[in-house]
């Protein structure tokens, strides 16, 4: 038992082939090209580059330190806190500018708490 595999047939091909550039050439495109051309680059939040900036050199004064006990304590997230603000000043403007016109009711430090749990999340 074989079984015949009909082929298409010439015109369906040109059909199908020809499909596309008649519809470009009649102007015809779908609305998602559109948005294509309008490309944005990808842009980084300054609150957000605040955050790791603060997270990364956290992680490096425990490691100098290598006390992580007491840094990571309430009092000692608060000093390095007051540090961090002190030493770069133009990062915490900036994220705090972005902050006031985006949610003007968050914070930019977060807790203690919260900060603890940003480290068991990305930094260990």
């Amino acid at each position: 038992m074989s079984k015949k595999i009909a082929k298409s047939s010439s015109n369906e091909d040109d059909r199908l082939t020809s499909r596309g550039p008649r519809h470009r050439q009649a102007g015809l495109t779908h609305p998602a090209f559109g948005r294509v051309k309008k490309y944005k680059p990808f842009i980084l939040s300054r609150v957000a580059t605040f955050r790791a900036v603060l997270l990364v050199q956290f992680l490096d004064a425990e490691n100098e330190s290598g006390d992580q006990a007491s840094s990571r304590c309430d009092a000692g997230i608060e000093k390095f806190y007051a540090k961090f603000e002190r030493e770069n000043a133009w990062v915490v403007n900036e994220a705090r500018d972005e902050l006031a016109r985006t949610c003007p009711k968050r914070r930019l430090f977060a807790s203690p708490r919260e900060f603890r749990r940003w480290i068991e999340r990305h930094g260990t």
